[in-house]
């Protein structure tokens, strides 16, 4: 695509430029290529070692990947020269959970929030620490608010919709997978979620007409 084609020319000026280089990364990410997302951010941080989103990008793939100690090596650098940036503070969040310390968790991704409130991933976080934390409303409450700035937000809509089913509230769960459809509209996955939601409400004829509709 033409957003990438961009990067690449600008990656071949300078294959070090960090701005580019963390640009790819993201592109990579959302494509599910995380071993050139991590290469990206990684050169990205080595052209600039303040560059807190790219720092922070990294310490989250390492926070994925279950290796806490370079996660949270490198967050602790990252918040001493930018104690405020919202998105070494979710990734530091979240290495707070995974520590077991979940009201610190909170604490801390709620303070992002205040900073960055539009941030998917922060929301994303913050909602799964609510929810963990016995707090389901709070958790639908803040990715509705999130979805209130960011109607389209693919992301969201999903996170709202597994929220919504591990509560068991099945009727706004296939409100929401059915936004997710007209967002992706092509996207036989979405189609086949919502028709296993009508067999768990057991409405058959809507399960079969969901189906057909796919086909």
């Amino acid at each position: 695509d033409k957003a990438r084609v961009e990067l690449s020319n600008a990656l071949q000026i300078d294959g070090k430029y960090p701005e580019a280089r963390f640009l790819n990364g993201q592109v990579a990410e959302k494509r599910g290529e995380l071993r050139e997302a991590l290469i990206n951010y990684q050169t990205a941080l080595d052209g600039n070692p303040k560059y807190s989103d790219a720092r922070a990008s990294l310490a989250r793939l390492y926070l994925m990947a279950g290796l806490l100690d370079k996660a949270t090596e490198l967050v602790e650098i990252g918040l001493k020269d930018d104690p405020k940036n919202p998105a070494l503070m979710t990734v530091n969040a979240g290495l707070k959970s995974q520590k077991g310390d979940l009201k610190a968790a909170i604490e801390e991704a709620e303070a992002s929030q205040k900073l960055a409130p539009g941030d998917e991933l922060n929301v994303a976080l913050l909602a799964s620490l609510y929810k963990q934390n016995n707090q389901p409303e709070k958790a639908v409450q803040v990715i509705d608010l999130a979805l209130q700035q960011l109607p389209k937000s693919l992301d969201l809509h999903l996170v709202l919709a597994d929220l919504q089913i591990s509560l068991n509230d099945l009727d706004q769960a296939v409100k929401q997978v059915e936004k997710i459809i007209q967002l992706e509209p092509k996207k036989l996955e979405y189609r086949i979620r919502l028709a296993q939601l009508y067999l768990y409400k057991k409405d058959l004829q809507a399960s079969e007409s969901v189906l057909r509709q796919a086909i």
